[in-house]
């Protein structure tokens, strides 16, 4: 068994998106990694090694009492000594996290080198998911399958003549975090989307450009890079408020693949965009990329018709997602769902409060170390935390 260091950094979009090893995140970014820096320990394998910012290596081991599954999750400090770290796996990698964690002293091979950097920062641009979604409408045979991608535009005019022609539009930064990097056009750019937009063609050198849809049902697909290798590792059902990240449902693939097909679509569709997936990120990520990704889709309604939209984004990181998929296998009874959140608020004492008062009236209830019903934070919950995580089973 491999000693993992893990960490959760979820400023990573945001430095993919600076390219500087000395960026400085801001101060919402750098609280919400402290609230959840014990967040791997539920899904990482291995004897994994968290830090912890908010004390709590009592709650840790109350949750072990709970769910053995957790034996070896543990706390390390700043101060100890990492010779024995066998193997790291963070949220993302980019350049700020990498010169954050040389700092620790541990062993070099286990970091990707600079050129291998460089590559991820490349396949996380968003044109990499109009590359994957001309691939599968190139090669796909179900007739349910939107075969128009998004644009790339390096100009303001090609940008102005996208939304005069389509109306209502998504203008996304080609590297943003989760929903930040997003303007919703309807009709006619205002001065502010101009200024947004002119300011990351400076920046980011383009824009991505894509209609609309009338969404009915936001999932993922959620595979592991390894050893040039793909592998598919399961669904995800969430929902979004304009991109920004809101919940993930709690449920078994299957379960997840009825209610998919429930909507309107066979499900020899999802298994074929499932198949060429796996080929085309055989061959143009898993040759420079190791670890989870995740693919975003959506079902969208066109004249009382289901299509799937087959690649929105394509997330060269771990993903909330993948996290659902593992929280469901191995915490939750199969015969049961729930939903998983994540929120903020920044007023000191509410998150506290709140977690006493969903502990009392949703008590957790267990069996056989698996979630029968009830409420669950995964990070410990203190009067200053600002943000959390948690899970509500029924």
């Amino acid at each position: 068994m491999k000693n993992k260091l893990c960490i959760f950094n979820p400023e990573h979009d945001l430095a993919l998106a600076c390219d500087d090893e000395n960026f400085n995140p801001p101060q919402s970014a750098k609280k919400f990694a402290q609230d959840l820096s014990v967040f791997p320990i539920w899904f990482s394998n291995d004897k994994c090694f968290v830090f912890d910012y908010s004390s709590s290596e009592n709650w840790l081991n109350e949750l072990k009492l709970k769910f053995p599954q957790l034996v070896n999750a543990n706390i390390i400090s700043l101060n100890s000594d990492f010779s024995e770290v066998q193997k790291l796996e963070v949220w993302g990698w980019d350049k700020t996290i990498y010169k954050q964690l040389q700092g620790l002293k541990v062993d070099k091979s286990l970091f990707p080198n600079s050129e291998k950097l460089e590559k991820i920062r490349e396949l996380s641009h968003r044109n990499l998911a109009i590359k994957a979604h001309n691939f599968i409408s190139q090669n796909i045979n179900s007739d349910k399958v939107l075969n128009v991608s998004a644009s790339e535009c390096c100009e303001l005019l090609g940008v102005q003549n996208f939304v005069s022609e389509n109306l209502k539009v998504v203008v996304k930064a080609p590297w943003s975090g989760s929903g930040k990097g997003l303007q919703w056009v309807k009709n006619k750019l205002s001065d502010s989307h101009l200024g947004w937009i002119s300011n990351i063609l400076e920046k980011q050198k383009s824009v991505i450009l894509e209609k609309q849809y009338s969404v009915v049902q936001n999932f993922a697909m959620e595979f592991l890079c390894a050893e040039n290798k793909a592998e598919f590792c399961g669904y995800s059902l969430f929902e979004t408020d304009r991109g920004r990240f809101q919940y993930c449902e709690l449920m078994s693939d299957r379960e997840i693949l009825h209610k998919l097909c429930s909507l309107g679509v066979l499900e020899e569709s999802f298994l074929e965009i499932q198949k060429l997936l796996i080929k085309f990120i055989q061959k143009e990520i898993s040759p420079h990329y190791s670890g989870i990704l995740g693919v975003d889709m959506f079902l969208y309604s066109d004249n009382s018709e289901i299509l799937i939209h087959p690649c929105v984004e394509i997330n060269l990181r771990l993903t909330m997602g993948y996290v659902a998929r593992i929280l469901f296998d191995k915490f939750i009874n199969n015969t049961k769902k729930g939903k998983m959140f994540v929120e903020h608020n920044a007023q000191k004492g509410f998150f506290y409060e709140d977690n006493l008062t969903r502990k009392q009236k949703n008590p957790l209830i267990i069996e056989n170390n698996k979630i029968l019903s009830g409420y669950l934070s995964l990070n410990n919950v203190l009067p200053e935390t600002s943000y959390r995580i948690y899970i509500e089973v029924s």
